[in-house]
């Protein structure tokens, strides 16, 4: 079976994280979105080639307001 094609979606995503100094890839997916389906398109990102520079990839479960400030618990 074929998935489907990220190539666009990762040149995107790869051009503004090489422009971050960040270590972490925060991602989130509307409401209308399954989650397994949104996790899966942002850990697609750890085989990308070549490679991100970032090492922690973290779900969000509430989507994320522009502007404000991403709230994390451990």
């Amino acid at each position: 079976m074929a998935g489907p094609d990220l190539t666009a979606m990762h040149e995107v995503m790869f051009k503004d994280a090489t422009s971050c100094n960040s270590q972490f890839f925060f991602f989130s997916a509307d409401d209308t979105i399954e989650w397994g389906h949104a996790f899966d398109l942002g850990t697609s990102t750890t085989g990308h080639d070549p490679a991100y520079k970032m090492s922690s990839f973290v779900l969000l479960r509430e989507i994320p307001v522009a502007g404000k400030q991403v709230k994390l618990q451990q």
